[in-house]
């Protein structure tokens, strides 16, 4: 992004890093996936061996176990990009902002059998840094008048 888009959209702005002024930070993750996982966890065992918890073992749903499944986004779970810019000039460096970065995904994904469901399966957004990147140099421009 930076070398292709910074010349045109960030004038005065320079990747300096030797000296530099500031500095992004960012780190993917992934939020809310702790409230899914036992749902998942229900969906894998189901999906594995076609036994209902508490049921009779010996009545298994192999419709579950063979067909293949839409799996829908969930707003709960949310993939993103979160970033950081330091202010360099200060000793130590101070934090001068705080963004994230994400794009929305259209639909949810399929589940084959015998594949496993994993959060990031369900997620409603996902992580773009150079979403992260483009917001905190934005930032940079307006704020700090660079």
């Amino acid at each position: 992004m930076w070398d292709h888009d910074a010349p045109k959209k960030f004038k005065g702005l320079c990747a300096d890093d030797k000296d530099p002024n500031y500095s992004i930070l960012w780190s993917e993750g992934l939020s809310g996936a702790e409230l899914t996982k036992v749902g998942l966890d229900h969906f894998n065992n189901l999906r594995s061996t076609g036994e209902i918890p508490g049921g009779n073992s010996n009545v298994k749903n192999f419709s579950l176990m063979s067909t293949t499944i839409r799996l829908r986004p969930s707003g709960q779970v949310r993939a993103r990009t979160d970033n950081v810019v330091l202010d360099t000039s200060k000793s130590p460096y101070v934090i001068v902002r705080q963004g994230q970065g994400y794009q929305d995904v259209p639909q949810g994904g399929t589940n084959h059998p015998s594949q496993s469901a994993k959060t990031t399966d369900i997620a409603s957004t996902i992580a773009d840094p150079t979403v992260a990147l483009e917001n905190a140099l934005k930032w940079l421009k307006k704020e700090k008048k660079l």
